[in-house]
């Protein structure tokens, strides 16, 4: 593509309240699969719903190398959720209607995005509201991606639940090189299923649990495969304990 005089290759909205509005004209602009390669939206008061709109605008667009929604409200209730699937006549195969404050739409949403998108290397997702229903289907979409080597979703709660879907995803992944799951609450089975990936993953080479209460047989399965790496790989648990859980 030409990218001459004009070509705007890095965006960065962050500490901006964008509302409903604002986003919408962004997933226009993102659908246009532009010259953009960074988005920086961090500190945005994005939430669910928001979300949905610009995953849902990224599942096709090639070129938007690194996204930043850190410091955002994905994965928290919204009760407006009914009103954006119409609106944008995205079928509704993440909310029912008897069960919406129970589901988790934006990480649907970012699931559904890493199952399709070709391009995103980097997404920064640090420090949102992220449980298990958001950990397990992005987990799970991340098995066969073969574009994205950066992802960071420190400071969520996806807890063992969410940790076992990503420990079962580095058995098949050979794309991704930095895996930051710090501070999630993951404790000793999702520890043990995360060194079960460690094992068998020749490509990561920094993964970071920090802050997690990793247990006793967690943190020594995940000690363990510090023996069991094929390749140079760091791997922290700084302030991570490993009492009996």
């Amino acid at each position: 593509p030409d990218r001459g005089c004009g070509a705007l290759e890095s965006l960065d909205l962050s500490e901006n309240d964008l509302d409903m509005k604002s986003v919408v004209q962004l997933a226009d602009f993102l659908e246009e699969d532009p010259t953009l390669e960074h988005l920086g939206c961090s500190k945005a008061d994005i939430d669910d719903s928001e979300t949905v709109v610009i995953m849902h605008a990224l599942e096709t667009n090639r070129n938007l190398k690194r996204l930043d929604l850190s410091n955002n409200i994905i994965g928290g209730r919204n009760e407006r959720m009914q009103n954006v699937f119409k609106a944008f006549q995205i079928k509704n195969d993440v909310v029912a209607d008897d069960n919406a404050g129970d589901t988790a739409p934006g990480g649907h949403a970012i699931a559904n995005m890493l199952d399709r998108n070709v391009g995103l290397e980097l997404l920064n997702l640090q420090w949102n509201s992220f449980s298990s229903r958001s950990g397990v289907p992005m987990g799970k979409a991340l098995t066969y991606n073969e574009s994205l080597r950066d992802l960071n979703l420190a400071y969520n709660q996806i807890e063992c639940e969410g940790a076992e879907a990503f420990g079962k995803m580095l058995c098949e992944n050979h794309t991704l090189t930095r895996l930051n799951l710090s501070y999630n609450d993951i404790r000793n089975h999702g520890a043990v299923v995360l060194a079960e990936g460690l094992n068998n993953n020749k490509a990561l080479k920094h993964f970071s649990l920090d802050g997690n209460p990793l247990g006793h047989y967690g943190g020594r399965a995940i000690l363990r495969s510090f023996n069991h790496a094929f390749i140079r790989r760091l791997i922290t648990t700084k302030n991570a304990t490993f009492d009996l859980v």
